[in-house]
């Protein structure tokens, strides 16, 4: 008797929880958790929308505007040449094949000196980084340990997970190879073997060489604060300013953009500019030297940081 009735109580409970869970339903309601990364996660590729939207926008318009149009129109006769033959059109793919040699041959005359000549683009925002400085510290610690063990693979996707930083990633096409695969594959459609045409074009493509240009995104950051403290008379908001500027540059600092030497050197600046800030003290001056200062460093880390693949 007694253990019917611990049953019974058992089965109440259960019927209690059960009800409770229904109706609080803590996986539907509760907050999503945050990023793994503590920090805002990359916006997708393409994506109009996100904090430093307008900095995208004008990275993607100059890398645009750097373009070859004739090395565009290489890249579209490709591909259509591509598409002709997968769909078994060899006249249009060997029509394609001669419009896209004659702009090579084109980009050759003209470029006798350069060898890679920029086709296409592509920017991306990735600030995967953490906000938090302690955990970036233990990633740092981790990477290091990595690099120690020869687990390469596992440091790549540290460092990936480091990253706060504007890309432009330019693709140009190698003059010294391209145009003869294209004649390739025009010889090979003439003797109909799609396949072997369809395959060396294929490789062509991905010869095209990538170069990467980076902003470190902290960097903006401190150069927009500097900006805004520079056009701000309220000495209270100055200062606020100038503490944001401060607090990115130690971002800047942790995440590793830039010589160890100039990141000091910006760190000691702000910290002046920020403690003349909120003494009052005249720092128009300052600020105009850190606007240009801030101006030339990025400048020169964008150049420094470029990185050519085949």
């Amino acid at each position: 008797m007694r253990s019917k009735r611990v049953w019974i109580v058992l089965g109440v409970i259960l019927v209690l929880v059960v009800v409770a869970l229904l109706v609080w339903r803590p996986w539907r309601d509760s907050p999503a958790a945050p990023a793994a990364t503590g920090a805002p996660a990359a916006a997708p590729a393409g994506s109009r929308a996100g904090p430093y939207e307008r900095q995208r926008a004008e990275a993607e318009t100059a890398a645009e505007g750097a373009l070859d149009a004739e090395a565009i129109a290489v890249l579209a006769e490709t591909d259509r040449a591509i598409a002709r033959i997968a769909a078994g059109d060899r006249p249009g793919a060997l029509a394609a094949l001669e419009a896209a040699a004659g702009k090579a041959q084109i980009l050759v005359g003209r470029n006798p000196a350069n060898a890679l000549i920029p086709a296409s683009a592509e920017v991306h925002v990735i600030d995967s980084a953490p906000a938090d400085e302690d955990r970036i510290e233990r990633m740092r610690r981790s990477l290091q340990l990595s690099v120690i063990a020869d687990d390469l693979p596992k440091a790549r996707l540290i460092l990936d997970s480091l990253r706060s930083e504007i890309r432009v990633r330019t693709y140009h096409i190698p003059l010294g190879t391209y145009p003869a695969a294209l004649a390739q594959a025009a010889a090979l459609l003439d003797q109909q073997k799609n396949a072997e045409a369809a395959d060396v074009l294929a490789r062509a493509r991905s010869t095209l060489v990538m170069i990467d240009e980076v902003t470190p995104l902290p960097l903006v950051v401190a150069q927009t604060a500097v900006d805004a403290a520079k056009a701000d008379k309220d000495a209270q908001r100055r200062a606020q300013h100038l503490t944001a500027a401060r607090e990115a540059l130690e971002r800047t600092e942790d995440l590793g953009y830039g010589d160890k030497d100039t990141r000091k050197a910006l760190l000691a600046e702000i910290r002046s500019l920020e403690g003349g800030a909120k003494s009052g003290s005249d720092i128009e001056a300052a600020l105009e030297r850190m606007q240009t200062r801030l101006k030339d460093v990025v400048a020169r880390l964008k150049g420094e940081q470029k990185q050519a693949e085949s």
